[in-house]
């Protein structure tokens, strides 16, 4: 009896996807667990086993697992990224995230005088990640607060902080696939920071980045050091500096203001400005022969159709019923959305998200 993994991809034109398999020992019993996706993102984790099963059992699942990849002609490989902790995914945290509110650029001028203190940070296009140092272990988290696996390098980054004494620490961050990249400090060395302003989070930033940089772990954690605006015009170039970058956007931070969880009806002390517009719609049905999907989004309570979207040829056509996050130029009111662009799937949400509100239509 021994713990076996794989690491398996498939590469197909411009699609290159990887799967990994691992059968491993765990509390006196064996798990099965797999992660998959798109090379260089964030992978999907999930377990065949919800609870450890005797070795001769885990291992049938672990071949039989193995064999329906390879009869779909994914092929072992030497260089897949161990992703750590994936027999815990699933598993409820105490993460909950603060969720941000929309903006236009119109509203530059309003947020820059409703702020006393006006932070600046890069909005980064991975996927939310609660990053919780305790003195036992590190507990990674989605935006539903549900427990997932980390690339190793990055889960042995944060073990070296651990090292560091860092114990009891929690961030705030987006994985990038092969790194995190840190906006916030929720908890540092024991203390809770939630109740403390954005401003004085912001000092906790600084300390941690320096931890990073003197242990040379920035390959695998970045620190986004906020930029303080004292005028407008400083606010009008660092949105048009991130433009420039091809960056998804800017959020602005009120710096007087405490950690919020969850999203406000509107407004808000944290927000968004994305150079386009996205939305989490819900798929209708695949076009027969073709690689697109009808799209609908949530009218209160009415699932209206906002057009079709085509899925790149590197990418999985998502099934009826899976939510999808789309980009566009705008919505056209009772239309479809103008020239949406297929982004991927989100399992990190459920239906709740796509709604109608979400939508930024054509002026008139």
């Amino acid at each position: 009896m021994s713990n076996e993994k794989i690491s398996l991809s498939f590469t197909d034109g411009s699609s290159d996807k990887v799967y990994q398999a691992e059968l491993k020992e765990v509390d006196g019993g064996f798990n099965v667990t797999f992660q998959y996706g798109r090379r260089g993102k964030p992978l999907q984790s999930g377990t065949k086993t919800k609870t450890p099963v005797p070795y001769e059992d885990a291992k049938k699942i672990y071949d039989k697992l193995v064999l329906s990849k390879t009869s779909k002609g994914y092929a072992p490989e030497d260089s897949g990224i161990e992703y750590a902790e994936t027999e815990k995914a699933g598993e409820s945290t105490d993460f909950k995230p603060q969720l941000l509110n929309s903006i236009n650029y119109e509203n530059l001028e309003e947020v820059f005088n409703d702020f006393p203190k006006v932070f600046m940070q890069t909005k980064h296009d991975g996927e939310r990640r609660g990053a919780s140092i305790t003195s036992s272990e590190i507990i990674a988290s989605n935006r539903k607060g549900l427990r997932v696996g980390l690339q190793k390098p990055i889960q042995d980054a944060l073990e070296k902080l651990k090292d560091g004494g860092f114990i009891d620490t929690e961030i705030d961050t987006e994985d990038m696939g092969d790194h995190l990249v840190i906006f916030d400090v929720l908890k540092f060395k024991g203390v809770d920071a939630k109740e403390n302003l954005f401003g004085d989070r912001v000092s906790h930033l600084g300390k941690l980045g320096e931890e990073i940089k003197s242990k040379k772990l920035d390959n695998a954690l970045k620190v986004d050091s906020p930029t303080f605006a004292d005028s407008l015009e400083k606010v009008k170039a660092f949105v048009e500096s991130a433009k420039s970058n091809n960056e998804e956007g800017v959020v602005f931070k009120n710096g007087d203001a405490t950690y919020n969880e969850g999203r406000p009806s509107s407004g808000g002390n944290a927000l968004k400005l994305k150079f386009v517009e996205s939305a989490t719609l819900r798929v209708t049905s695949i076009s027969e022969g073709k690689r697109s999907v009808s799209i609908e989004i949530n009218d209160n309570g009415n699932w209206i159709s906002v057009g079709k979207c085509t899925i790149p040829a590197n990418q999985d056509i998502p099934n009826p019923g899976e939510l999808i996050e789309v980009d566009y130029l705008y919505a056209i009111k009772d239309g479809a959305l103008f020239q949406p662009i297929y982004k991927g799937k989100r399992p990190d949400l459920d239906e709740t998200a796509a709604v109608i509100s979400q939508l930024k239509y054509k002026k008139d």
